[in-house]
């Protein structure tokens, strides 16, 4: 089978700095009510997302986490901030080169860490037209006061489903109000909006789409969402993938694993105090000898809490990460400085 990632996502590879999903959340399983039910986003919130199309460029990672931005931003101040946010300034950041893709993994982290901007600031539409590879990786428009305007817009913490289960990224979709998920397609089983994995001698390339409804089809479970291949495509521009499809066990390896945001003050302190240490490992602050309360700080954030609380954190994450016991001798090693 003819393998082809560079035509718009590429797997990610395993970093043990990602934020797991499932170290928060556990790993639910909605009920039959909540399937027989279905969710939808866009009806949650009343709004409809812009239909995009993507045109000859490879930029379906900033195409899907663009909109899963949009939609985190309507979660926080409601339906009347639904704005059109820039495909164009998240891919021409993180793309591996022309024609080559993007990981979605560097697309959620550069849309957490710097924010996004309005389309009218950097428009992912070439004269009005669905654009080239060339105009999306284009940033000579992209100037400091862009930058500066991104980095105003709410950041949100990124964390991946480490598991392909549908009902994990249901679940996802419903109380995070979305995800991001790659496929590995063909031309073949792309050409309706209900897709299939493919088959053999089949040429594959990788998706990356936005995911914000779930359901049954004839009590078959399954995920939808928006696609950026125009309205002309597909469900009136969505795809929709079942149970018995891409997620069946012997087609899992087709499957990305899916992305998500939260926002930072809807975490629970101790699970930011274990992402910090999850991307800083060993780097505590202690605010002085006398007092004994100890901090970690993220970006301008200080998450505080007891000298105790944070050894017992320390452990628990290195036991996870190690697989080995822990010791006062652990705390004792790891630096310290006053602030």
């Amino acid at each position: 089978m003819s393998m082809k990632y560079g035509t718009g996502a590429i797997p990610d590879l395993p970093d043990l700095r990602d934020h797991s999903y499932e170290q928060a959340f556990g790993s639910p399983v909605l009920t039959k009510a909540e399937w027989d039910e279905g969710y939808d986003v866009e009806e949650e919130f009343g709004v409809k997302l812009k239909q995009e199309d993507q045109g000859s460029s490879s930029s379906c990672v900033g195409q899907s986490v663009s909109k899963l931005f949009e939609l985190k931003l309507i979660e926080k101040y409601g339906r009347d901030y639904l704005k059109d946010y820039s495909a164009r300034w998240i891919y021409a950041n993180v793309s591996l080169g022309a024609g080559q893709g993007a990981y979605i993994r560097d697309g959620m982290k550069w849309a957490a860490d710097y924010g996004s901007v309005e389309e009218v600031l950097a428009s992912s539409y070439e004269n009005g037209k669905p654009p080239s590879e060339t105009f999306m990786l284009n940033k000579a428009d992209m100037t400091q006061m862009i930058y500066d305007q991104a980095k105003k817009v709410d950041v949100f913490n990124y964390r991946v489903i480490e598991g392909k289960n549908i009902d994990t990224i249901a679940h996802a979709i419903k109380t995070h109000k979305g995800v991001v998920l790659g496929f590995l397609g063909t031309n073949e089983g792309w050409q309706t909006g209900k897709v299939r994995p493919p088959k053999d001698g089949e040429t594959i390339w990788g998706h990356a789409i936005v995911a914000t409804r779930f359901g049954k089809e004839n009590g078959v479970k399954y995920v939808s969402g928006l696609n950026s291949w125009s309205g002309q495509w597909g469900l009136g521009g969505y795809w929709l993938v079942d149970e018995e499809g891409y997620f069946a066990e012997h087609n899992l390896q087709y499957v990305f694993n899916p992305w998500m945001f939260v926002y930072d003050n809807l975490m629970p302190n101790e699970v930011k105090i274990m992402d910090f240490l999850n991307r800083n490992q060993g780097k505590i602050i202690q605010d002085s000898e006398q007092s004994g309360s100890f901090a970690l700080v993220k970006g301008d954030k200080v998450l505080v809490a007891s000298r105790e609380r944070i050894a017992e954190l320390i452990a628990t994450y290195i036991v996870q990460k190690e697989g080995v016991p822990t010791s006062k001798d652990i705390w004792n090693s790891l630096p310290k400085v006053n602030f």
